[in-house]
């Protein structure tokens, strides 16, 4: 798999020499450059289930606290606003914060599961509840459609 991931780096590398608007490609290969070094690194640390399951968590607490917050806001406002990611980023809109919060709904479900603590599986519960309002907040159509 990793073969094939620096494969694609590299051609999209290739394709960016070649590019119709070079300065917007270059621009491109700065953040996907970045972005594909870390899936690398994390690739080569996730050798053990203690270490996975730590990713998992550092995901729910970072996007988790986008959905909690995201969901008491909609719940404060009666759904006035839209719920929008942090600015800047590559979750800064509405549909791509639906979308990463469409993901984390999961990653909660399973910290659900494997908690042996009943406060923590309650709270991750509420977490997940709050998560569906933040997605309904967002007021993004794709988010929606993903939110079953």
């Amino acid at each position: 798999m990793s073969i094939l991931l620096a494969a694609f780096w590299a051609w999209m590398l290739v394709t960016t020499f070649f590019a119709l608007n070079p300065v917007g490609a270059w621009e491109q290969w700065d953040k996907v450059w970045k972005t594909q070094l870390f899936v690398f690194i994390t690739m080569m640390l996730l050798t053990t289930r203690a270490r996975i399951e730590a990713l998992v968590w550092v995901m729910v607490i970072s996007l988790g606290f986008y959905g909690v917050k995201g969901g008491i806001f909609t719940i404060l406002t009666g759904g006035s606003y839209h719920v929008y990611g942090p600015a800047a980023s590559f979750i800064g809109g509405n549909n791509e914060i639906a979308l990463a919060l469409n993901m984390t709904i999961p990653l909660f479900r399973y910290i659900q599961l494997q908690a042996r603590a009943t406060w923590l599986r309650y709270a991750m519960g509420a977490s997940m509840a709050l998560t569906v309002v933040a997605i309904l907040g967002t007021q993004s159509r794709g988010g929606l459609l993903n939110a079953r």
